[in-house]
């Protein structure tokens, strides 16, 4: 953390400037003058911007993608990932936790700076109101970031003794020890509460590439969920159900073209032209159009297996599975966030959707003993995206359905790993690169689940414990 607040720091001072290569070449400060950095509201909107820069668009995506069995790499692709794809990373590379903790520092410095601001503010005016709001939002954005990394560093999800990862709340050069994982989840609900409170004190801002008020309630039914507060799980997503409502037929489709239909989107990422991001690039050079991972053969048959209708009538298999009948390897290519024929693999990342929310509060009805009510949001979600689907029991349980379900709804979004993590389940792949020579089978259970603290931050921090597997 040491390490990283170094870089971290320096990088707060460039409020106007959000480019990580510019960043990096800063000197580190062990001070910020928040009375002269932040002088106006709108420095705190530019700092607040700033951290939506830093913010890692394509991690979750990647990761959960190359690690687990919905993709597979190509054989004549240029080895993009082929770490992650073959379980072998090790604590040689900072990616993910740098990333975040670069965000979190820059919310951190916002948080201080909009301390400096309030002093010379009318309590009462429109900009003290504008304000509050970008507190609400720094808020929540920092107990967002903060469960991104638990998600991928935290030793467990469940276990509150166990390691997590360190809960920065301000922003100094220390030597942090990791909180555990009860100590994260009661931070997590702090800042999620002083979120809510200042926003629900003022008028709602719903613009869905910032971090808005259902977004509070989204994060907090995904947390409920890992944690396994069933209650709270099903009271959250159900707020969030309130306010944005599954889309149906070919408004799933428009969310990944140009079309970009956001009825259905709680909180996204806007990916433009200009900053370098294609999404859809993790997958499929944007340039050469030559193919890095395909869609295993188990992730299509599972949309075979979805229901006694053809495949074709689901409108998620026709949106995330394209067919390219000249491709050298094979013809069904992976077709999310495709983009436009003139933006090809451009599109917003969706970070939360009213189907994850009626997943988790059906998976949360059903761990709770609900199951009527388990099967009505099932229900609801199939019927939203099958032609001809009314009502018909699937024949498997409702947990079976509702994993499958999470599996083909949010293909290539950044919760399959995880999924397979908090359920205890291995990861089994069937269709792989390189049969006899791609590794096929990560226990449940098996250190790799859990990512290593990278090697930089334990050099640097003496109070930093690496997790278990991997070389302190």
């Amino acid at each position: 953390m040491k390490f990283i607040y170094k870089i971290a720091l320096a990088a707060g001072l460039a409020l106007s400037s959000f480019s990580c290569d510019d960043q990096l070449e800063l000197a580190p400060t062990d001070f910020i003058d928040y009375g002269k950095a932040y002088q106006s509201v709108e420095d705190v909107n530019l700092g607040l911007l700033g951290v939506y820069s830093a913010l890692p668009k394509t991690t979750q995506t990647s990761l959960n993608a190359y690690v687990a069995d919905n993709a597979k790499m190509s054989p004549q692709g240029r080895n993009v990932g082929v770490v992650t794809y073959n379980w072998t990373y090790t604590s040689e590379d900072l990616g993910a936790w740098s990333a975040y903790y670069v965000a979190i520092n820059r919310i951190n410095l916002v948080l201080a700076g909009i301390e400096s601001v309030k002093v010379n503010l009318d309590a009462e005016s429109a900009e003290a109101e504008e304000l509050s709001l970008y507190e609400a939002e720094a808020y929540g954005l920092r107990a967002f970031a903060h469960f991104s990394l638990f998600q991928s560093f935290s030793e467990s999800y469940t276990d509150n003794d166990a390691l997590a990862v360190p809960y920065m709340r301000e922003s100094i050069i220390s030597m942090p020890v990791r909180n555990t994982v009860s100590e994260v989840y009661e931070l997590l609900s702090l800042d999620l509460d002083e979120s809510a409170k200042l926003m629900d004190a003022v008028a709602l801002s719903n613009e869905k590439s910032r971090f808005n008020r259902v977004a509070i309630d989204a994060l907090r039914a995904r947390i409920s969920l890992y944690k396994e507060d069933y209650a709270a799980a099903i009271q959250y997503s159900s707020a969030a159900l309130n306010e944005v409502s599954i889309a149906s037929g070919q408004a799933y489709d428009d969310m990944w073209t140009d079309l970009e239909d956001d009825s259905e989107v709680i909180f996204k990422y806007d990916i433009v032209s200009t900053d370098g991001t294609r999404v859809g690039g993790l997958f499929q050079d944007a340039g050469s159009n030559d193919v890095q991972f395909y869609p295993t053969f188990d992730l299509i048959n599972a949309y075979d297996a979805n229901i006694f209708l053809d495949k074709t009538q689901d409108v998620r298999y026709n949106t995330v599975i394209m067919n390219d009948a000249t491709d050298p390897v094979q013809s069904s290519i992976i077709g999310k966030f495709r983009g436009t024929t003139a933006l090809p693999f451009l599109a917003d990342v969706k970070v939360f959707r009213a189907s994850e929310m009626l997943l988790i509060r059906a998976e949360a009805y059903a761990k709770s003993n609900s199951t009527s009510e388990a099967w009505d949001d099932v229900k609801e979600l199939l019927t939203a995206r099958i032609t001809g689907y009314a009502g018909e029991d699937t024949g498997r349980s409702i947990l079976d359905e509702i994993a499958l379900q999470r599996r083909l709804e949010l293909a290539y979004e950044g919760h399959r790993f995880y999924d397979l993590r908090r359920t205890g389940e291995a990861i089994i792949r069937t269709d792989v690169t390189l049969p006899g020579t791609t590794p096929t089978q990560l226990a449940a259970g098996d250190h790799r689940f859990v990512l290593p603290i990278p090697q930089s931050e334990l050099f640097a921090n003496d109070n930093m414990v690496q997790n278990p597997g991997y070389v302190q």
